[in-house]
């Protein structure tokens, strides 16, 4: 039996919100910690350990910057250690087959700490780094001591091909178990526009992004923002992100979320929020990106627009065409959960996975 152990950073807002939300849970058993984190089905949630599971592995997962779980961890195994010493022991530990690198900036400190695990753990046969994102020179040497390199789109896989890493790609996808947890009842959707991301400045980030958003806002588009990073002088329409179920319930409840990729995936479709978003039954507005028909039939399961203006356009016209706009997000959420889901993801990473075992 493989046993896969994955190495996982989540936002530390998000971690931060919930131990301020929920003041006794910092005391709770190592196992109730995590159990709740993952309830709250933030980002992937216990995604591949479950679905792992369901095809025959023993998969555990370590949250590296929850620092009360890592705490209450290294207490319940009689240890001092912290940080990135604990990490490494905690592999130990586990000895997996299958290590898997959910942020590969975890080692970036020591990213000879791979080849010392590889070594070290006699089980240790594949080391797998996902990273769907430009990359600074110094993780360059994480992705060095890895086995595979995942990404989540085409125009990454190039990036990282062009690197001399070995890389295939595993598009996001939509957890079903979701749907049990949220209202996404089509009748009480809001009839205005979502986006619910990062603004992030800096070269290959959100410059684009930025620029669409302000511009929808300057033509009085009824748009609401949820983001970590308000807009400059923007900051009246920006409210605060929410995360987990709280946030795909913020997504099902509006009609219309727009999308819009970060500025190095160039003209490739491919990120989360496309799946979030029509996984909850709203309807997906995003870039008329060349791999875009790969996933959804363009004017029938989603809108895409070619630029700014025909964006402004096509919005104007499904905020007055609302029901028309459901039907496309019904349609949309019919062919995530029938070809887009995380189970689906899973399989193909175990495909990925046995032809290297």
């Amino acid at each position: 039996m493989p046993k896969l152990l994955k190495i996982t950073y989540m936002y530390n807002e998000f971690l931060r919100n919930l131990y301020t939300k929920n003041k006794t849970l910092s005391n709770k058993s190592y196992n109730e910690q995590f159990d709740f984190i993952m309830n709250q089905f933030f980002y992937e949630s216990d995604g591949y350990q479950y679905y792992f599971k369901q095809l025959g592995y023993k998969s555990d997962e370590i949250i590296t910057n929850a620092l009360s779980l890592q705490k209450q961890w290294a207490i319940e195994h009689n240890t001092n250690k912290i940080g990135l010493e604990l990490l490494v022991y905690q592999i130990k530990k586990y000895k997996p087959t299958i290590l898997f690198i959910q942020e590969p900036n975890i080692f970036i400190e020591n990213p000879n700490i791979l080849v010392d695990l590889k070594t070290e753990i006699y089980e240790l046969k594949l080391i797998i780094v996902f990273k769907c994102s430009q990359i600074k020179e110094e993780t360059k040497k994480v992705l060095n001591n890895a086995d595979i390199v995942l990404t989540c789109t085409k125009s990454f896989v190039d990036m990282f091909n062009t690197m001399g890493f070995k890389t295939h790609l595993l598009h996001h996808a939509f957890d079903t178990r979701i749907l049990e947890h949220i209202d996404n009842l089509h009748t009480k959707k809001l009839n205005k526009i979502i986006f619910a991301g990062s603004i992030l400045n800096g070269k290959g980030y959100h410059s684009k992004r930025k620029k669409h958003l302000i511009e929808l806002l300057n033509k009085k588009l009824p748009l609401d923002i949820y983001t970590q990073h308000p807009l400059e002088h923007y900051q009246q329409y920006c409210q605060e992100p929410k995360f987990g179920l709280e946030y795909y319930q913020l997504l099902a409840n509006y009609n219309i979320n727009f999308n819009i990729h970060v500025d190095s995936a160039h003209s490739t479709a491919g990120n989360l929020r496309m799946f979030e978003t029509t996984g909850v039954g709203s309807l997906l507005v995003t870039e008329n990106q060349s791999n875009i028909d790969d996933f959804f039939t363009i004017d029938r399961e989603i809108i895409v627009y070619d630029n700014l203006y025909d964006a402004i356009e096509k919005l104007l016209w499904l905020i007055e065409n609302p029901t028309i706009a459901n039907n496309i997000a019904i349609a949309g959420q019919k062919r995530t959960l029938m070809e887009h889901t995380f189970e689906q993801k899973v399989y193909k990473l175990h495909t990925i996975i046995y032809k290297y075992l």
